[in-house]
C-alpha cells in the first residue's frame, strides 16, 4: 500500500505534466495521455518492490517488509528485466516466421512458447528464492532451476492462472469500463476501483508466487526451516491496529486527486454521444442512418441539431437526451439544407419549400412550392450577420446536349444564382444572377465530397457563393461588392483573380471547408475537413490523424489498416500552423499509410460564444460536444 498509492499519484502527476495536450475528461472520466517510457520504468520498479514486499508478508509475516525487500529489489527487479528481453527476443524471433499462412505461423508460435515458458518460470521463481533462502543474483537463479527441474509445466500453469493471466483480465476490465463508463461520480468510483484493483493483484501475484515455492519439494523444506518468530514492539502492534485505517484513508488519495483535477476544469472535456442501432437494442441517441444537415449552440440553449425531417433540441449542454420537433418537409442532399439561427430558431429548406421553426419549435411554411427552387439542381442555404436568408441555386441552363438520337440529355451550362429573403418565408426574395458556368452536371466526383453549393457572407457581410463542378471537379466562385448585392461576379478562384474578387483568407475564412481542395501556400494530408469561427479568435477544425496502437502485436496476412483518430484542432488563424489537439473519437480504419478522407469525415460544427463547441459526424448521427 505504500508503494502502490504514491505510484498511482506519481502516474497521474506525471501524465498530466507531460501529456497536458492529450489528458482529457471523456464521459465524466479522467483519461490520462498515454505512459511513456519514464514512467514504464518508475512502475516496474516500483511494482516489483511492492510485489517482494507482499511476499516477505505473505511468506514469512515478517515486519517491515518494504525495508526488508530492499536488498532483494536488484534481483528482483534484474530477473524482470530479463523476462521482458526474452519475450521481446521471442516476438523478434516470431517475426522471421512472416510472411506465412495462419497454420506455420501457429506453429512456429507454440515452438517459441515452449522453448521460452521454461525460461520465464525460472525467473520467475527467483523472487521467492530470494526472500526465504537469502541468497542473490545469479545464484538466486541457479537455485530457482534446481528447484523447478522436473515440475515446469505445473508450476508454470500456476503462475499462468495467479501470475499473468489476473494482470492482463485486470487491464482489459478497466479499460472496457473506462470507455462505457460515464458521469463525474462514476468516475470517481471508477478511479478508486482502479485502485483496489492493483493493490489486490499484488496481493494475488504476491500469494501465487510464495504458493509455487511451497509446491516445490526443496521449498517445503526450506519451507518449515524459515519459519520465524518475530519480535514486535508496542508501537509496531498500535501501527499494526492502526493499518486498516490507514490503507483506506491511503487508498481515497489518487481518487481526491483525481476528482480535483476534473473540478478545477482544466483539461479538455468531451461527451460522445454515439448512435443507436435500433435492430440491436444498442443504446445510443439518434438513430444510426440518421443523416444530419445542420448543428447550432446559440447563446443560453443547449445545442440544436438538424437531420432529414426532424429538429432534435438537446435536453442538457452534453446532448445526453433529446427532444424531437418534425419537420413538414424533407431536406436532400443536394436540393436542401438547413441553418440554425443565434436566436435558436430552425431554416430547413427541402420539398422546394422553405420552413421556419421559432425558437419554441413552432414551425411554419408558405403553401405551395417555390417555383424558383423547383428547377435547380442544386441548392445551399445561410444566414447573413443581418438576418436575411441567403439561398443559392444552381440552376441548368444553354443547349442540352444529346447523341445519336438519344434521349437522354444532359445540361451544357448552369446558372448560379441567389434568393436574398428579408422574411421568414422568403415571399419576395431579390434574386440575384451571379452569371453561367459551362459545365455537365454528370456525377463524377469522388464519394465524400457529397456539397456541390455552398452560401455564406464575408467578413463585411457581403454575399458568396460557390460552386463544384460535379463533372470536372472546377470551382466557381460567386460575389458581391455590397451587402445588398447591387453588383454581382462569377470567376474561378485562380490567379492573377480578379478586383474585388475575396483572397484564399477570406475565402478560408467563409468555412466552405469541402468545397476547396487547398488555400494555402503549402498543404499536406492533415488538413482541416471542416472549420469554424472560434469565439476567442482564430478558428476551430476537425483534423483526420493516424492514431497509433499503444501495444506491440504481430499481424499475420495482409497489413493492418491504419488507425485514425478525428482530433478538435484549435487554430490562432486559418492557416492552423500549430494548432492545440484535442482528441475526440476513433475512426473506421485506413489501408493508406496516408491518413484518408471517407465519407464518414463529413463532419458539421458549431460553437457556442463562452467556447464550447458541438460537433456531429454527419452520416454516423454520432454527437460530439467539447469544452476545450
Amino acid at each position: 500500500m505504500l508503494v502502490l498509492v504514491p505510484l498511482s499519484l506519481f502516474q497521474t502527476i506525471w501524465r498530466l505534466s507531460t501529456g497536458s495536450e492529450t489528458s482529457q475528461v471523456i464521459n465524466g472520466i479522467l483519461v490520462l495521455a498515454p505512459a511513456g517510457w519514464p514512467e514504464v520504468a518508475v512502475t516496474a520498479l516500483l511494482w516489483t518492490w511492492a510485489l517482494t514486499a507482499g511476499v516477505f508478508v505473505l511468506g514469512r509475516g515478517a515486519p517491515r517488509p518494504l525495508r526488508r525487500a530492499l536488498p532483494v529489489l536488484p534481483t528482483a527487479f534484474g530477473a524482470l528485466l530479463v523476462a521482458g528481453a526474452v519475450v521481446v527476443a521471442g516476438i523478434l524471433l516470431l517475426g522471421l516466421a512472416l510472411p506465412a499462412d495462419p497454420a506455420v505461423f501457429g506453429a512456429v508460435a507454440v515452438g517459441l512458447a515452449l522453448s521460452v515458458a521454461p525460461i520465464l518460470v525460472r525467473l520467475a521463481l527467483v523472487v521467492p528464492v530470494a526472500v526465504f533462502d537469502g541468497i542473490r543474483g545469479m545464484t538466486a537463479y541457479r537455485t530457482a532451476s534446481a528447484l523447478v527441474r522436473g515440475r515446469v509445466w505445473r508450476i508454470g500453469f500456476l503462475l499462468l492462472l495467479g501470475l499473468a493471466a489476473p494482470a492482463q483480465l485486470a487491464g482489459w476490465a478497466l479499460a472496457w469500463t473506462e470507455r462505457a463508463a460515464e458521469g463525474h461520480l462514476v468516475g470517481l468510483a471508477l478511479w478508486l476501483i482502479k485502485d483496489v484493483v492493483l493493490v489486490a493483484l499484488v496481493a494475488l501475484q504476491a500469494s501465487t508466487l510464495v504458493a509455487a515455492y511451497r509446491k516445490l519439494p526443496a521449498g517445503q523444506l526450506l519451507w518449515g526451516a524459515k519459519q520465524e518468530e518475530w519480535q514486535t514492539s508496542r508501537v509496531q502492534g498500535r501501527f499494526r491496529r492502526m493499518a486498516l485505517p490507514i490503507a483506506l484513508a491511503a487508498l481515497l488519495l489518487p481518487t481526491v486527486l483525481a476528482g480535483g483535477v476534473v473540478a478545477s476544469e482544466r483539461l479538455p472535456e468531451v461527451a460522445v454521444q454515439e448512435s443507436r442501432d435500433p435492430s440491436a437494442s444498442q443504446p445510443g441517441l439518434l438513430p444510426v442512418f440518421t443523416q444530419l444537415f445542420a448543428v447550432g449552440w446559440p447563446a443560453g440553449r443547449h445545442p440544436v441539431i438538424v437531420g432529414h425531417s426532424t429538429v432534435y433540441d438537446c435536453l442538457d449542454d452534453w446532448c445526453r437526451a433529446i427532444q424531437r420537433t418534425k419537420l413538414s418537409v424533407t431536406v436532400d442532399d443536394r436540393t436542401g439544407g438547413a441553418v440554425v439561427a443565434p436566436d435558436g430558431s430552425v431554416f430547413a429548406l427541402g420539398d422546394y419549400q422553405l420552413e421556419h421553426c421559432d425558437a419554441q419549435r413552432v414551425c411554419r411554411r408558405r403553401d405551395g412550392m417555390d417555383r424558383a427552387l423547383i428547377g435547380s439542381r442544386a441548392s445551399a442555404i445561410a444566414l447573413a450577420p443581418s438576418g436575411e436568408i441567403l439561398i443559392g441555386t444552381a440552376i441548368p441552363v444553354g443547349p442540352q446536349k444529346s447523341g445519336g438520337g438519344s434521349v437522354a440529355r444532359e445540361p451544357a451550362a448552369v446558372e448560379l444564382g441567389l434568393r436574398l429573403c428579408r422574411d421568414v418565408f422568403c415571399v419576395r426574395p431579390t434574386v440575384i444572377s451571379f452569371g453561367v458556368v459551362q459545365t455537365s452536371l454528370k456525377w463524377t466526383q469522388e464519394a465524400w465530397r457529397e456539397r456541390l453549393l455552398a452560401v455564406g457572407t464575408d467578413r463585411a457581410g457581403r454575399p458568396v457563393i460557390a460552386f463544384r463542378s460535379p463533372s470536372t471537379g472546377a470551382v466557381s466562385v460567386g460575389w458581391c461588392t455590397t451587402t445588398a448585392c447591387d453588383s454581382a461576379h462569377l470567376a474561378p478562384p485562380s490567379d492573377p483573380r480578379q478586383p474585388g474578387m475575396p483572397s484564399n483568407e477570406e475565402l478560408a475564412l467563409l468555412h466552405f471547408d469541402d468545397m476547396f481542395d487547398c488555400l494555402k501556400d503549402t498543404c499536406g494530408s492533415d488538413e482541416p475537413v471542416a472549420t469554424i469561427d472560434r469565439p476567442q479568435g482564430g478558428v476551430y477544425g476537425v483534423g483526420i490523424e493516424r492514431n497509433p496502437p499503444q501495444r506491440v502485436g504481430v499481424q499475420v496476412g495482409q497489413s493492418a489498416p491504419q488507425p485514425r483518430r478525428a482530433v478538435l484542432l484549435s487554430c490562432a488563424d486559418y492557416l492552423c500552423r500549430h494548432p492545440r489537439r484535442t482528441p475526440l473519437v476513433e475512426l473506421p480504419p485506413s489501408f493508406s499509410n496516408v491518413p484518408s478522407r471517407t465519407p464518414t469525415d463529413i463532419w458539421l460544427m458549431a460553437a457556442n460564444p463562452d467556447g464550447r463547441v458541438v460537433l456531429a459526424q454527419r452520416s454516423t448521427a454520432r454527437i460530439i460536444t467539447v469544452r476545450p
